[in-house]
């Protein structure tokens, strides 16, 4: 099977990339320029994901229309990207996605790879067939996501697609590895520097389970999730089947930064602004982390029962033991 994917070179299209490659699939990657450094075994295609027809010529949109794909769109933006660029970058993505996809005669799949962030500043449980827009959203990426799969979801009947929300994402399992400007790696990193006494707040919610998953395991639940012709034209949560609570994940962070986690239970809007001083550039993360939602994956579930996922208790510490060998 041969795989285009979309996004290239942000954490989650270097994922895709790695484990198609791993599996024997030929993989052909969009990159915006023809320098980038690209893994072995794999063909470039130069081009913008926002660009007309990707930026791909004539010639190669016939080529990829004359083979059986899977177009995976893992666009995303790169820290540091501005507010309204974030949120462009999603929606321009998924339109020339679908362009593609309708021209691609033999698309096997069209892949949206979005974020359960889309979910916004809604409360409850929320499912994954639960299409209701949010009132408001924690940053602008999140927001164009949703736009996008507005967007994609419209085209469900015409395009054979499924579309992916990862929880949100940290590094690989393996190795805790982080890209400088993650959010996570930010936060991380403050509480490093923070003074010894400083005290991590608990939110008073205290009991509800955090989902967070490393890049790889999302990866390999999506890929897994494609291998059923039953995911075609769903939308599925890909999360932590076993997710630590709040309390467990601030008392573990605080642990392994050698600091202390305050006695007294915080309302989570005035842990919010704790937080948010400390790792001020991280607010978007926190805000998602500090989140009264809670995600359902009932409709993944059953095509991931075989899946072994990372514990939290595993890749915590390798996510902390790489940032601190990261500013040695």
């Amino acid at each position: 099977m041969s795989a285009l994917v979309v996004g290239w070179p942000q954490p989650r299209a270097r994922e895709l990339v790695a484990q198609l490659r791993a599996r024997g699939d030929e993989v052909l990657v969009l990159a915006e320029d023809a320098e980038t450094a690209l893994p072995a075994g794999t063909r470039r295609l130069v081009g913008h994901p926002a660009s007309l027809d990707f930026g791909l010529s004539g010639d190669e949109v016939r080529e990829l229309a004359a083979r059986p794909l899977v177009l995976h769109d893992a666009a995303a933006a790169a820290p540091g990207t501005s507010r309204d660029d974030a949120r462009r970058l999603p929606v321009a993505a998924a339109r020339e996605t679908l362009e593609l996809a309708e021209a691609f005669r033999k698309l096997e799949r069209a892949v949206f790879w979005s974020t359960a962030a889309v979910s916004g500043m809604r409360t409850g449980l929320l499912r994954e067939d639960d299409e209701s827009p949010p009132a408001a959203f924690h940053d602008p990426a999140s927001e164009g996501w949703d736009r996008a799969e507005r967007m994609v979801r419209e085209a469900r009947n015409v395009v054979p697609l499924t579309v992916l929300r990862p929880a949100l994402l940290v590094g690989p399992s393996a190795t805790g590895a982080l890209d400088v400007a993650a959010p996570a790696r930010i936060l991380v990193e403050r509480l490093l520097d923070a003074p010894a006494d400083f005290g991590l707040p608990i939110p008073a919610r205290g009991e509800q389970p955090l989902q967070v998953v490393p890049v790889d395991y999302a990866v390999r639940a999506g890929l897994t999730l494609l291998e059923s012709p039953a995911t075609q034209g769903g939308t599925y949560h890909l999360l932590d089947p076993r997710p630590p609570t709040l309390r467990e994940t601030f008392e573990t962070f605080a642990a392994l930064t050698g600091r202390r986690t305050l006695r007294t239970e915080l309302p989570s809007a005035v842990a919010s602004v704790v937080l948010r001083g400390l790792a001020p550039t991280a607010r978007a993360f926190l805000d998602q982390l500090l989140t009264d939602a809670e995600w359902d994956g009932r409709r993944a579930r059953p095509h991931l029962e075989h899946l072994e996922a990372p514990r939290f208790d595993d890749w915590a510490p390798r996510l902390v033991a790489q940032v601190r060998a990261g500013r040695s």
